[in-house]
């Protein structure tokens, strides 16, 4: 696993690598209050299914400096820039909940670097308030607040635990459903 950074359009962008270097390149969305390091247990996983993994944390999240301003278009800039930091032509997209739309984003605007994309439960951008219907009080005081320290400070206080594990039901969900698809993807 590497996990580190790049300055990209003036900014630091923190970004982990994990699964097999040369493997087809798997670029990842996390969702929120989650960060880059999400994935970063799974390293054996994507190698077995020659998959490079590369999750950068989004403006103000983990890592990255926030980007004041910014919509979600220009996630698929900074998803462009890391690609060509990292010297990787065309890519795979994957997103998680609320980066779903950002994932949905970078193969809309990106056609021509993008293989294929999957949405792993994909949700609304939070800030359009009807987006929370369904969610209990505690989740939506958390997703009010600014970014993911925030979010895990207040889900330790409040919740008992820290949110930033996978339960071990998502995590051998995703183990051994999405990553065959994305092998898949990859081959196709």
């Amino acid at each position: 696993m590497r996990d580190t950074t790049v300055e990209l359009h003036g900014r630091t962008v923190a970004y982990t690598d994990v699964g097999d270097p040369d493997g087809t390149p798997v670029l990842y969305a996390h969702g929120a209050p989650m960060s880059r390091r999400n994935l970063g247990d799974q390293h054996e996983e994507f190698a077995a299914a020659g998959l490079r993994v590369i999750t950068a944390d989004r403006p103000g999240y983990g890592g990255s400096s926030p980007a004041p301003g910014r919509t979600l278009t220009d996630w698929a800039d900074d998803t462009a820039a890391l690609a060509d930091s990292l010297g990787i032509d065309r890519f795979l997209v994957a997103a998680h909940s609320s980066g779903g739309p950002y994932g949905v984003a970078v193969s809309a605007l990106l056609p021509e670097r993008v293989l294929g994309a999957v949405v792993l439960g994909g949700v609304t951008d939070f800030s359009w308030e009807p987006g929370w219907e369904g969610y209990s009080e505690d989740e939506r005081a958390m997703m009010r607040l600014p970014d993911e320290r925030a979010a895990r400070e207040w889900g330790e206080r409040h919740l008992g635990g820290s949110p930033t594990e996978w339960p071990d039901p998502d995590r051998e969900l995703f183990a051994t459903r999405h990553v065959p698809h994305l092998a898949a993807a990859a081959k196709e």
